[in-house]
């Protein structure tokens, strides 16, 4: 069993990847910070001909400025689910 959170500050810049000149037009600068907030959980399941199993899922949260909240939404968030196997 493991638990996991961890934090990030990233900067995004590919809204306008193929316009630059919008991107400033429409926003003003070409960066953008944005914050991840990340939660996860992996259950290990046990051993099955020498492989070691585990069921695990995480969950991100991210703040983003005003400026891309139109493209991004009000509450932007991602999950994911995985199997992990590892030779024992």
């Amino acid at each position: 069993m493991r638990a996991a959170s961890s934090w990030r500050w990233p900067q995004r810049d590919e809204l306008f990847a193929d316009n630059p000149a919008l991107q400033a037009a429409k926003t003003g600068t070409r960066w953008f910070n944005a914050g991840a907030y990340t939660v996860g959980y992996t259950r290990d399941l046990g051993i099955f001909r020498g492989v070691q199993t585990g069921l695990g899922a995480n969950i991100s949260l991210y703040s983003v400025p005003d400026a891309i909240k139109t493209y991004y939404g009000d509450h932007p968030l991602g999950m994911n689910a995985c199997l992990r196997v590892r030779l024992r």
